[in-house]
């Protein structure tokens, strides 16, 4: 029986991923409108136990905006650039590990640093600290995520 378990198993503990996806972004961000943009991620995972995952989320956002000058004798719209850099340290529960299909839940927390670009507008830059929920269903190599 151990014979078995042992050529079942998987060969490897960790897990490597990159992939790419569109962020939304709502309302008001610091007084700004942001648009939503192209976000670009790097994800490592070593396997603890048979059904539980911790590792590491790296990832590149980047998005235009504007901001609104409202005063005495000026009122113009300029355009900014936003870069958002994230880290993020994650930790999954795999349901049926193993399968085909196979559903998880985790939590992920970090932080981030987020540049605003623009014409006639200072650089300058915000940090920032994230914490969420994360769900999605594992296909055989590939994974589905929501990662509010």
């Amino acid at each position: 029986m151990w014979t078995l378990a042992a050529q079942t198993r998987e060969n490897h503990h960790f897990t490597i991923g990159a992939g790419a996806d569109i962020f939304p972004s709502f309302g008001q961000v610091g007084g700004t409108s942001r648009t939503a943009g192209p976000e670009a991620f790097f994800e490592y995972r070593y396997d603890v136990a048979r059904h539980f995952d911790i590792g590491a989320n790296i990832s590149y956002k980047y998005s235009g905006g504007s901001v609104t000058h409202v005063g005495e004798g000026e009122n113009h719209e300029k355009s900014l650039h936003f870069n958002q850099l994230n880290i993020k340290f994650v930790a999954d529960w795999i349901i049926f590990r193993g399968r085909l299909i196979a559903p998880y839940i985790g939590i992920g927390a970090g932080g981030g640093v987020m540049y605003k670009n623009g014409a006639s507008y200072a650089r300058t830059d915000s940090r920032y600290w994230v914490a969420g929920p994360r769900a999605g269903i594992r296909i055989w190599r590939f994974q589905v995520s929501a990662n509010p």
